[in-house]
């Protein structure tokens, strides 16, 4: 590993949980390039409205991870999943975001990633995240537009949201509207690009 990041001028990672993680190698990531807004992400736009059947959707890596699969194993007691967690992709991970309520992020491990893709694709779709506490989630906010809760706390939380649908609205518009202005793919980009510039005396 050392070898590799040694041949490379810059590190650049897409997410902060990472950053601990490679300072521990030696490394610190040189810029971080997160994977935030862009309009392809907001699946909606121009499209028949979907009911949200479900109440909430986790996506991402479960076969193989205890920690997750114990988790959902016992919210999926309590509240209607969609009823895939991996493997979802492409037009499917379309429907399954906007057929779900509530997006949840649970850490595979102990290390708090932010996991931004999972994310964004809920904020751009106007879906509410509920996660595990997460080390850095800069620039977004949470409480302000992403719900924390500890493990035991979810089922709390998760009816919370489903029933009070006010404040799910507030929460969720109000997280879309902000990273349609402060949260975008294109701004991230050009700040890299800058720094390349200015690295090599290119600006």
């Amino acid at each position: 590993f050392k070898k590799l990041v040694n041949r490379y001028d810059f590190i650049v990672d897409i997410d902060l949980g990472n950053v601990k993680y490679l300072e521990k190698m030696g490394h610190k990531p040189e810029f971080i390039l997160p994977t935030a807004y862009h309009k392809h992400f907001e699946f909606t736009s121009g499209r028949k409205e979907i009911k949200a059947e479900y109440d909430c959707l986790f996506f991402g890596r479960y076969h193989d991870k205890p920690r997750r699969q114990k988790i959902l194993e016992n919210l999926s007691k309590k509240f209607k999943f969609y009823p895939k967690y991996e493997n979802i992709y492409n037009s499917e991970l379309k429907r399954a975001i906007l057929a779900s309520k509530i997006i949840l992020n649970i850490h595979q491990c102990s290390i708090k990633f932010s996991e931004f893709l999972r994310l964004t694709l809920a904020l751009s779709n106007k879906r509410l995240i509920v996660s595990e506490p997460i080390d850095n989630i800069a620039p977004l906010r949470e409480g302000e537009h992403i719900i924390f809760s500890s493990t035991r706390n979810l089922p709390h939380k998760i009816s919370f949201y489903l029933n009070h649908t006010k404040e799910y609205n507030r929460i969720t518009r109000g997280a879309y509207n902000y990273i349609k202005r402060n949260f975008r793919m294109d701004e991230y980009i050009k700040r890299f690009a800058l720094e390349v510039l200015e690295k090599n005396n290119l600006h």
